[in-house]
């Protein structure tokens, strides 16, 4: 085998080495920007679910503060929304079960976003289902049920279908 051969055998081999090592390299960034893309869209995910929970928390803080001791108040913003309009102590639970449903909404939107174990869900639920044979939770429901996400709204419908009332 002559000199000539010999470099270019192993200038070849070299070569060879060479793309095999970046074609591992680039599978190893491929899935590094795979796992990034994932992290990327779980915190998208968060603090989406943050900024919610956040606008949900300030506006149930003012409804409280606002409407609990104030008759006219109160009755004026269930009113403008659709619900019924009752005696104060009614009117007071009615606002109670929109704040209740919101956080109830919150653990929801959580969970199928993946951000709250299951575990969490599963014992969260029963609070739900409880909630939800209560009397008051269910005739407000239909008025409320606009003001939550359609996911949300029809896992209501749905559990209310197959969970019937108290007594």
């Amino acid at each position: 085998m002559r000199l000539i051969d010999l470099l270019q055998l192993i200038s070849l081999i070299a070569v060879v080495v060479t793309l095999l090592v970046t074609l591992a390299q680039t599978r190893q960034v491929a899935r590094q920007t795979k796992e990034l893309s994932y992290q990327t869209k779980s915190l998208q995910g968060s603090l989406e679910q943050s900024i919610y929970q956040s606008v949900n928390s300030a506006h149930d803080e003012y409804r409280t503060m606002l409407m609990k001791d104030d008759r006219r108040m109160l009755s004026w913003y269930l009113s403008t929304r659709g619900y019924a309009v009752s005696g104060h102590q009614a009117n007071k639970r009615t606002l109670y079960v929109i704040i209740k449903l919101e956080t109830h909404e919150g653990l929801y939107l959580s969970y199928t976003d993946g951000i709250l174990r299951q575990s969490i869900w599963e014992a969260w639920q029963e609070v739900l289902k409880a909630d939800l044979k209560i009397p008051h939770f269910r005739s407000t429901w239909p008025t409320a049920k606009r003001f939550y996400a359609k996911p949300f709204a029809d896992f209501i419908d749905e559990l209310m279908l197959n969970n019937p009332p108290r007594g």
